[in-house]
């Protein structure tokens, strides 16, 4: 809902034409950086729309989708366990490349490597009661560094083999 108004019937139809435009292209992987919902908790006919279409995209091919700064990390690592079997791969958290934030052939199907980084929230990292312009780059150093070692991961796991995706949800300046 936009205010008073309805957009389930948009939100079906941006769905649909995904769908058509995966198929027509015949893709080998799908990627979705973040923000899937446009609120933590999405209501729950939003939330079974969202995750059909989802188990749609992955008839098609592997989906892997990184929580965004609207999506809730918990609800990402609560439903992964029940999506990964239907070749719908979620990723709330960040997480070490050996522990889950790098996926590969054996849990994708596909010979590519893709480095996930969902949205780090600035609370996380920084201290807020610096100043505005101190927390902001410590905030910006975690996340280039946090990039650069999984970009390190997914060079060294691809080789000549494979192809290397980063997908990553985060603001840059």
């Amino acid at each position: 809902r936009l205010g008073r108004y309805d957009r389930t019937e948009e939100f079906a139809a941006v769905c649909r034409e995904i769908e058509g435009i995966a198929r027509e292209r015949a893709v080998d992987l799908v990627l979705v950086s973040g923000d899937l919902f446009d609120r933590p908790v999405p209501p729950l006919d939003v939330l079974r729309m969202g995750i059909e279409a989802l188990r749609s995209l992955a008839e098609q091919a592997p989906v892997v989708v990184v929580a965004g700064n609207h999506d809730a990390p918990e609800l990402f690592d609560t439903l992964a366990p029940l999506l990964a079997p239907q070749r719908v791969h979620l990723v709330g958290s960040i997480r070490r490349p050996e522990e889950g934030g790098v996926l590969g052939p054996d849990e994708l199907g596909v010979p590519a490597v893709v480095g996930c980084l969902p949205f780090l929230r600035e609370g996380r990292v920084v201290d807020f009661m610096r100043d505005a312009g101190t927390w902001y780059g410590a905030y910006a150093d975690r996340v280039a560094a946090l990039c650069r070692t999984m970009s390190d991961a997914l060079v060294r796991r691809a080789g000549t083999e494979l192809v290397a995706l980063l997908m990553a949800h985060f603001l840059v300046s």
